[in-house]
């Protein structure tokens, strides 16, 4: 991977945790599963990957 592919991956993934800590907030913002699974959803589409890449890709 590119530097640059690196810090978006990096940028992705400081959004993606920042969504799954939010959903199991009790106060302030709360983000539930279908919020979360439409974002990565919507960010493997922009990608021009498949969900499941995606996601094994976010998760590393």
């Amino acid at each position: 991977m590119s530097k640059q592919q690196v810090v978006k991956w990096e940028h992705l993934r400081q959004e993606y945790d920042e969504l799954k800590a939010a959903q199991t907030k009790r106060s302030g913002l709360q983000v539930d599963r279908q919020t979360l699974l439409r974002w990565v959803a919507q960010q493997a589409e922009s990608s021009g990957m498949s969900y499941g890449r995606f996601v094994i890709l976010l998760r590393r």
